[in-house]
Order: structure tokens, then sequence, then C-alpha cells
């Protein structure tokens, strides 16, 4: 095997990304070869270099969103829609307004 193919397979075996044959491959050099090891340590820290980020939750609505398409949904799609954060102000308004109306029959009721 040339170094070429050994500096590639050591990045696609720090990526994880062996199966088979290729993996015990892998972990047999890593085991015996230290110009192989080296490569894999090379590869490890260019990785973690780039990949170390802080973790970003996703806003909940779209995590549910995206859990509800993979999993399905554990609520009707109308209570998404009305519970969302960018509908509270329509809720509030629906609720006073049923309120009102609410008042407005009693008052009819026992006003006549």
């Amino acid at each position: 095997m040339g170094r070429d193919e050994k500096i590639m397979l050591a990045g696609e075996y720090a990526l994880d990304l062996l199966e088979g044959e290729d993996l015990r491959q892998a972990r047999d050099l890593a085991s015996w070869d230290v110009d192989f090891r080296s490569e894999l340590e090379r590869w490890q820290g260019t990785f973690t270099e780039m990949f170390n980020v802080d973790p970003v939750s996703p806003p909940d609505r779209i995590r549910r969103s995206v859990e509800a398409r993979i999993f399905g949904s554990s609520r009707p799609a109308w209570q998404d829609i009305f519970l969302a954060p960018e509908n509270r102000g329509t809720l509030v308004a629906v609720v006073c307004a049923k309120a009102i109306l609410i008042a407005a029959i009693i008052w009819m009721l026992i006003g006549s």
C-alpha cells in the first residue's frame, strides 16, 4: 500500500466512513504502523479543529416540526398553528373576542 493510499485510508478511518475489509485493514495498520498512526492523528486533529464549534439548538417550533415529520405528530396540526409563538397575538385576540361574546350573551339573557 502506497503512502497516498494510507493517507486516504487514515482520513476515511478518522471520519468513521470505513466498513468491512477496509475497516479491518485500517484497525490493523493503526495497531502497528507508526506512519499510519501519525497520519490518523493528523486527520483527527484536523477534523477536531474543523468541527470544533459550539452546539446550536434549533428553536422549539422547528425542533417540534422536524420531530413530527420524522416520528409523527403527537398533537393535531391546528394546535401547532395556534400555539406557535408568531401566532400568540392572534390567539389572545380570539380568546378575548370569545370572552366578550360570552359576556354579551350573558348580559342579554340576564338583562331581559
